[in-house]
């Protein structure tokens, strides 16, 4: 997980980036954050006011309006420098577009990535593992935060391969692990992994000893190298009845 970390720290960075300079900020003083509630809105270009756009709404383009940065800058005016707005276009687009564009003004975007961030810093707080209070979801979720940036480069297939949850059964313990089987197509080899058991009753909540012969899901990850893994163990209802895949 460590690289989909850097990966998704990476991306943010450049989100964050790109909305501030969208923001335009070198005309204002330079202790006034770049993007410090900066935000758009639609205006009519005559008169400067405000237009709702959306579902239920009239086209309003027809009669000339702008997208504008609520703000102007700088606050006051200075020698050679009057207020202005840092962003003022006028353009014919349908409502839909028009707010959309709108929604996704820089205090938007910039709000979200550190969301974002602080959901990387949670997971980085519980990097010690299951054990330790990670729940079993959590990695998954980073998968899901990646998926936006599918397209890019340093992007890796296989985090965009969400777990399978399927059924498994402890077959046996040994040596504080327990061996689970998974269920296999007719004609297959059973398959049978070693898990330690501390982490699988932490899970479901029973102890060590009282694992053997339960049923239980669990999600499945295959590597590109073949390799299976699972995590996430839950118990199923009434399960302590051996049987056999």
């Amino acid at each position: 997980m460590h690289d989909l970390l850097t990966f998704l720290r990476a991306r943010f960075d450049e989100d964050d980036r790109a909305a501030r300079l969208a923001a335009d900020y070198r005309s204002r003083p330079s202790d006034y954050d770049a993007s410090d509630e900066e935000r758009w809105h639609w205006v009519a270009g005559r008169t400067g006011r405000h237009v709702h756009v959306g579902a239920g709404y009239p086209n309003d383009y027809h009669r000339g309006v702008e997208l504008r940065s609520v703000n102007e800058y700088p606050k006051r005016s200075e020698p050679g420098l009057s207020p202005h707005h840092v962003l003022a276009l006028s353009s014919a687009v349908d409502n839909w577009t028009a707010d959309h564009i709108a929604r996704h003004d820089p205090a938007r975007v910039t709000s979200e990535i550190e969301a974002k961030r602080r959901i990387l810093e949670l997971f980085d707080a519980s990097r010690g593992g299951r054990e330790q209070g990670r729940p079993g979801w959590a990695e998954d979720v980073l998968r899901l935060l990646a998926l936006p940036y599918a397209e890019h480069p340093d992007y890796r297939a296989e985090w965009g391969r969400m777990r399978e949850r399927v059924k498994v059964y402890v077959w046996s313990m040994a040596d504080g692990d327990a061996m689970v089987r998974l269920p296999v197509s007719p004609g297959e080899e059973v398959r049978e992994l070693r898990v330690p058991a501390a982490s699988i009753a932490a899970e479901v909540g029973r102890a060590e000893n009282e694992l053997e012969g339960c049923q239980l899901t669990a999600k499945i990850d295959t590597t590109d190298d073949g390799e299976t893994s699972l995590r996430d163990f839950r118990l199923l209802e009434d399960s302590q009845t051996r049987g056999r895949y």
